[in-house]
């Protein structure tokens, strides 16, 4: 039993498995640093710790969610620093998962074995909770070795500090109360427990370049009530074979993520990204609300030299992988919730038009005459402050008429950002892109975009076809 009534665990320890080679002199460095600890521990109280220590290699299987279960139920978090850590997604991922729902960061110590060269760890911890068990000799870093004596003393000052956070921790604990039940409640983070009712629907986590990071993340879903879609091994080489699996499964889809890496999936010569292709086929199915874009917080969009790519990137969100699984699960939740008749929040739609195209937005306007809606005429400043309507509107419609292509790519682009910036606001039922005289225009196509319907009567102008927009968006008429 821990020495805390209210964990599972006193110590967890997390380390890079690269860090643990097989064989040579460094072989049996962790291992070795970890029963050391525990002696110490032992010898300075006289009571026995429950360490968590996992010597097994990474397994992304069904024992993933109760790995990071272990490290929600820990008191203590013991990383053994090093590159390798900070490298390692796994390793980031146990400490972002240890830190939800905590400010304090006293529970967390570092053992270094080797410097970072420059690099951070994923999370700032007090000098005095890092021991450095390296050194240089001659301007080169060696760890050190554990029978040489600054091994030996900083270790037993580490199993000192250790010793004096478990204390204080129990001394809170007791303060509180009766403990709950080992291994039961919310554990020492105020975390809800793994397991939940489960939610209607299911979610297609699309192909990823780093696989790790998508089945952490399925696991997650799993863990708390989320079922995810399948998926073949990897996407499909030959597009009628992509496309017919991404049918099958967006078929069985409520909500669709895409985990981002540093650069687009690989494709054969000639072929488009399964990147986008994934993309492109969750857009044309589900709506701006049900598409969540993920990237990595280490992973700066700007740096990165493809132009299209880096649009897409800018889109993406970085919550923790924990984070968004439960963002994932609350908004598969709200979707299975039918509102009462007559419940429903009033549409409110914004046209944009620039003043050239002022009389086909007039003729729009008019068009929503009689319909269950309200409309709004705005020119869509840049700047947010001079926006009308943007906090209350439910659909868009852009006009691009007269005015130059590049005026229509601005307004997406920041129409883009205003979106994702409200994405816990009332639901987008829809955005539309109408093409008005004079002359046919390309249709505006931007890496990243949230998905807009377009409608085309550049040549023979007529309000119909927005008309019937309005039908799809729900828009009713007054009267039936």
């Amino acid at each position: 039993m821990a020495y805390l009534s209210d964990c599972e665990w006193d110590i967890f320890v997390s380390y890079a498995h690269d860090d643990k080679p097989k064989v040579g002199p460094a072989a049996n460095w962790i291992v070795k640093f970890v029963e050391g600890l525990a002696v110490e521990l032992n010898r300075y109280t006289g009571v026995h710790f429950d360490i968590y220590f996992d010597q097994n290699a990474q397994r992304f299987n069904e024992e993933i969610e109760g790995i990071l279960t272990k490290v929600r139920r820990s008191a203590v978090f013991l990383m053994i620093g090093s590159p390798n850590f900070i490298q390692s997604n796994w390793c980031r991922n146990e400490i972002r998962t240890f830190r939800e729902g905590k400010d304090d960061t006293s529970t967390i110590f570092i053992a270094e074995i080797m410097g970072l060269r420059d690099r951070d760890y994923p999370v700032e911890v007090p000098n005095n909770l890092q021991a450095r068990f390296w050194e240089k000799e001659n301007g080169v870093p060696m760890t050190l070795t554990h029978n040489e004596k600054k091994y030996r003393l900083l270790l037993a000052q580490m199993a000192t500090q250790i010793c004096g956070k478990l204390e204080e921790l129990k001394k809170a604990e007791e303060e509180r109360g009766p403990a709950r039940a080992q291994g039961g409640g919310n554990g020492p983070a105020g975390l809800p427990a793994p397991g939940a009712e489960p939610v209607p629907g299911r979610v297609l986590v699309g192909w990823a370049r780093d696989d790790e990071d998508r089945k952490q993340l399925i696991s997650y879903l799993d863990g708390i009530g989320v079922s995810a879609v399948d998926l073949p091994q990897g996407p499909p080489e030959q597009r009628p074979e992509l496309d017919s699996a991404l049918e099958a499964a967006l078929g069985e889809a409520a909500v669709y993520v895409q985990l981002l890496d540093r650069r687009p999936i690989s494709a054969p010569a000639g072929a488009e990204s399964p990147t986008y292709v994934q993309l492109e086929a969750a857009r044309a199915r589900l709506g701006a609300d049900d598409i969540f874009l993920w990237r990595p917080d280490d992973l700066d969009p700007e740096k990165n030299d493809d132009e299209k790519y880096r649009d897409l990137l800018r889109h993406a969100e970085n919550p923790t992988i924990a984070e968004l699984a439960r963002a994932v699960r609350d908004r598969m939740a709200a979707k299975s919730v039918a509102p009462p008749a007559g419940s429903e929040e009033p549409l409110v739609l914004v046209i944009n038009a620039d003043p050239e195209d002022r009389e086909f937005a007039d003729e729009l306007m008019d068009a929503c005459d009689g319909r269950e809606l309200t409309a709004i005429l705005d020119d869509f400043a840049q700047e947010d402050s001079d926006r009308v309507g943007w906090a209350d509107a439910s659909a868009v419609a852009f006009v691009q008429g007269k005015v130059p292509r590049s005026w229509l790519t601005a307004r997406c682009i920041v129409f883009n950002r205003v979106l994702a910036g409200r994405r816990s606001a009332a639901t987008s039922k829809g955005q539309v892109i109408l093409y008005a005289p004079p002359g046919p225009k390309a249709q505006v196509r931007i890496g990243g975009m949230t998905r807009f319907d377009q409608i085309d009567v550049s040549n023979q102008w007529s309000t119909a076809p927005f008309e019937q927009w309005l039908d799809k968006i729900g828009a009713r008429r007054i009267g039936g």
